[in-house]
């Protein structure tokens, strides 16, 4: 090994030892936000056409999208159309009004349990989002892993005392994920729930976005050789995230990190 490599090498264990090993994909929180309409949405105009999306509206009062099943939930209407608050622009126009549209309902506690299914899906979603449309007290946003383990988790503070369907939409928010590469990793669960009172949700809304990555052993600039310009490059991108990193990320978990870095160096020296 010359100089260079050795130098090289002696940085890359000064980064593998500052960092806290990473077992799962980057994820992006999103939310809670201001949402009147689908346009509003995080997940508006991306191309999903690859994978594929959902929006479920609840305009017919049932959850009957395909790959998800609820703890529960009852149309919101069917207590009476006058306390129906959901998205504003579901009834035809923005004007702060939720008359005439529909939403769903449970109680606060545990509120709502979405499951998401890949066997039905083909794979999991990597972009999950609901609005929380009602209710009373703190809001808590949960999202979980293919393994059911917590990605993280939102609040929000933003509820008020109308329980009418009239001037209720201001407080409407979005609550959302992205998540993993769909294949191995996912989202599988949401959790959404408020501290008092029942809960209305309305805009569920998912998608699995095809990911232009291909693992690879570690062959980051794809010359053949396994070496010190790979290192280099996963040295100078590292912590970057995102869905666009190419081969950069070597395990396609979203991320530019420790992962990567032990995938290079594992297969260090292969096809030079």
């Amino acid at each position: 090994m010359n100089f260079t490599n050795y130098a090289l090498m002696v940085i890359v264990l000064a980064v593998l030892v500052s960092v806290v090993p990473s077992t799962s994909s980057s994820q992006t929180l999103l939310g809670p936000s201001h949402y009147y309409c689908f346009d509003d949405s995080p997940f508006f105009g991306i191309d999903f056409s690859a994978g594929y999306f959902y929006l479920e509206d609840f305009e017919d009062g049932l959850l009957n999208v395909p790959g998800v099943t609820s703890n529960g939930g009852r149309r919101s209407s069917s207590f009476s159309a006058s306390i129906v608050d959901g998205v504003d622009c579901d009834t035809g126009s923005i004007d702060g009004n939720s008359c005439g549209g529909d939403a769903f309902w449970n109680p606060g506690q545990p509120g709502f349990i979405l499951d998401f299914d890949a066997s039905v899906l083909g794979a999991l979603p990597t972009h999950v989002g609901v609005v929380w449309a009602d209710g009373a007290g703190i809001i808590t946003f949960k999202a979980f892993d293919q393994d059911l383990v917590e990605i993280g988790t939102l609040t929000g503070n933003h509820a008020n005392s109308n329980f009418a369907c009239t001037n209720s939409t201001e407080e409407d928010r979005f609550y959302g994920v992205i998540f993993g590469n769909g294949v191995t990793t996912g989202v599988r669960r949401i959790q959404i729930s408020n501290s008092s009172g029942g809960i209305e949700i309305d805009h569920l809304q998912y998608g699995h976005l095809i990911s232009n990555c291909t693992p690879h052993s570690g062959d980051v600039n794809a010359d053949g050789c396994v070496d010190d310009n790979d290192l280099l490059l996963i040295l100078f991108s590292f912590g970057d995230t995102g869905e666009e990193l190419g081969r950069l990320d070597a395990n396609c978990d979203g991320s530019v990190d420790d992962n990567d870095l032990l995938i290079v160096l594992f297969n260090f020296g292969i096809g030079c």
